[in-house]
């Protein structure tokens, strides 16, 4: 929270305002591991930029100040406003690490899409965190011909077809004791080998096209 709080403010400073940021954002797409992050992260950038709460010496009380803020009619109708769309997806998902923010943007852009509402050069704002204790944000405008590129991902559409696992295959692909697909493959990329005999490629993986 720290790294992003730090990136957004500086990404403010470069603007050279002092207008909210996030109020020139039609929607926010955020580093989503689990659906609900972002909403929990954000409520602090959420509270200074608006200037609904005042850095105190005493920290208990901030604490308590935020989790007000949280808990607030105002916040909950940002969230569904401005967050919402790109949780979507990452609820039905579960946990997702280094492509959340990507996922994010596509579950934001397939809600439009699927609900008719035109977001042609609207301004998306991004806040990203990894790891190594960083975070970027930075914001991009939807380009007029973004359901033309959306037309074949049938993001929604995919997510339903996903085929549930018992929590005793999920070990064994945890563990990476799993020898077999639980599924068989159709039309997508699979493992096809990983390397063991040369040094020099030692654990790389090979892959190949199944139809």
């Amino acid at each position: 929270m720290d790294r992003t709080r730090e990136a957004y403010f500086s990404f403010k400073k470069l603007k050279n305002t002092d207008e909210t940021i996030y109020n020139n954002w039609s929607s926010i797409i955020m580093h989503l591991p689990y659906s609900f992050q972002g909403r929990r992260m954000l409520s602090e950038i959420y509270a200074l930029d608006s200037k609904n709460i005042e850095v105190d010496a005493n920290a208990l009380d901030y604490q308590n100040k935020l989790k007000e803020v949280a808990k607030s009619e105002a916040y909950q109708e940002f969230v569904s406003e401005k967050l919402q769309p790109a949780e979507i997806a990452s609820s039905i998902i579960g946990n997702l690490y280094t492509g959340s923010i990507f996922m994010g943007l596509l579950s934001t852009l397939s809600n439009f899409h699927n609900t008719n509402t035109e977001i042609d050069g609207a301004t998306f704002g991004f806040l990203a965190y990894g790891s190594g204790s960083k975070s970027k944000v930075f914001e991009g405008i939807i380009q007029s011909n973004w359901k033309e590129a959306l037309e074949k991902t049938q993001l929604f559409e995919t997510l339903e077809q996903s085929h549930e696992i018992d929590f005793e295959t999920y070990e064994k692909l945890h563990k990476k004791e799993q020898k077999t697909s639980v599924r068989t493959p159709k039309n997508e990329w699979i493992l096809d080998s990983i390397e063991k005999e040369n040094p020099n490629l030692l654990g790389a993986r090979y892959y190949k096209w199944v139809d």
